[in-house]
């Protein structure tokens, strides 16, 4: 066990070193030479303020800040650009809202992502549950979009939307896109749908630098596995606790469906997901003056967090840890004269594997579950410590 375990430490400790975190792009420095350059592209949730980058595949790791680089970005991937801005960090949260209308503005140099490329730009900055919105017109003018909430009374609060006023002045082409501005969320998709209908009114060239992708943040598996060697552990007041099971080698079969989604952000490295499993075993047997009769099915369902290391675009390494629920299906547990329904109780358990294109393999250790306490005299554990799915990915 013990080397099983160091050679399980040592493959997941190569795959940490092999993951793909450099990808392909570009930077502009503060005196304005364009560079190629390799980025750690992390699908930042928060808009970055500093980013990893090598100036060769090979090349040394450095740090870049709005300091000193002008823009980075990956091709048809994002832009960031620094601007010099006034920014308002007013909270949004309900509970800790102001009474003033309007915005508290400070200067901060910041990178800001480009959504929308065009005569007329829509840049963007989130930070925690900050989310804020900037314009920047033909002259290089960089403003951000107001959008306020602030207390009229300790029981009412209200929103300055001052950004439709911006934009009505702004986007001026038609009477139909100043409908629109009147309507408008403070949001990206809407804003970035907006930006798009202006450039088109008034036919001008503009990219939008938010790549539309089928949603694939959500993937399902079917699965299969064994169970190693199941055990029953049985303990009453004043006796010596004794194990049950079947044959040394016997294995139980389980099936189940795994739903998993992609966090999105950290490219994809971080996931959610569930796995309802069918599984049931029988057996009959008889230790010293007491003799067992099991009769176990059950839905299994882990809830648990992933978190994946990529080999390469096909092959990735995964390590799991959940909590898992256990939905007894009219089980029960005879101890010599005497059945016992079984109500078991929730467990923990981790998780190693592997995923290659649509197959996947993964071993999984639990800890044990309580299957039922009597009044604390009779007592039972299920003790299934080990087991191997297989998987394939249909969606």
């Amino acid at each position: 066990m013990k080397y099983s375990l160091s050679i399980a430490l040592l493959f997941l400790g190569f795959c940490v070193h092999a993951q793909i975190d450099f990808e392909k792009g570009y930077l502009i420095t503060r005196d304005g030479n364009k560079k190629e350059c390799w980025i750690k592209n992390s699908e930042w949730k928060n808009t970055p303020q500093k980013f990893k980058y090598k100036l060769g595949e090979e090349g040394e790791v450095q740090t870049g800040k709005p300091e000193d680089i002008q823009e980075f970005g990956i091709e048809d991937v994002f832009v960031h650009r620094r601007f010099e801005v006034e920014i308002d960090r007013s909270s949004n949260d309900s509970n800790n809202l102001d009474w003033d209308r309007d915005p508290k503005f400070q200067s901060e140099t910041l990178f800001l992502k480009t959504l929308v490329k065009g005569s007329i730009s829509l840049h963007y900055y989130e930070f925690r549950n900050l989310r804020r919105f900037f314009y920047e017109d033909s002259s290089g003018k960089v403003a951000q979009l107001v959008y306020k909430k602030y207390k009229v009374s300790d029981a009412k609060e209200t929103v300055n939307r001052y950004f439709r006023k911006q934009l009505y002045d702004l986007l001026a082409c038609g009477q139909s896109l100043q409908s629109r501005i009147m309507t408008v969320e403070y949001n990206q998709r809407e804003l970035i749908q907006l930006f798009a209908l202006y450039h088109d009114c008034a036919n001008a060239p503009y990219k939008n630098l938010i790549r539309k992708k089928r949603n694939k943040n959500l993937r399902l598996s079917l699965r299969a596995g064994i169970v190693f060697s199941p055990r029953i552990d049985i303990a009453r007041v004043f006796f010596t606790r004794q194990t049950f099971g079947p044959a040394e080698q016997e294995r139980t079969i389980r099936w189940g469906l795994e739903a998993e989604m992609i966090v999105p952000f950290q490219k994809g490295k971080w996931r959610v997901f569930t796995e309802p499993t069918y599984q049931s075993f029988q057996f009959e047997q008889e230790i010293e003056d007491v003799r067992i009769n099991v009769d176990y099915k059950s839905i299994e369902l882990p809830i648990g967090v992933r978190h994946c290391f990529f080999l390469d675009e096909e092959a990735l390494v995964f390590v799991n840890a959940m909590v898992s629920l256990d939905l007894e299906m009219d089980s029960q547990l005879s101890v010599n004269e005497r059945t016992f329904d079984i109500s078991s109780a929730h467990t923990y358990a981790f998780g190693l594997g592997f995923r290659w294109h649509r197959f996947g393999i993964e071993s999984r250790y639990y800890l044990k579950r309580n299957l039922f306490n009597v009044g604390g005299i009779w007592k039972a554990e299920y003790n299934n410590n080990f087991s191997i799915a297989l998987g394939f990915r249909f969606l």
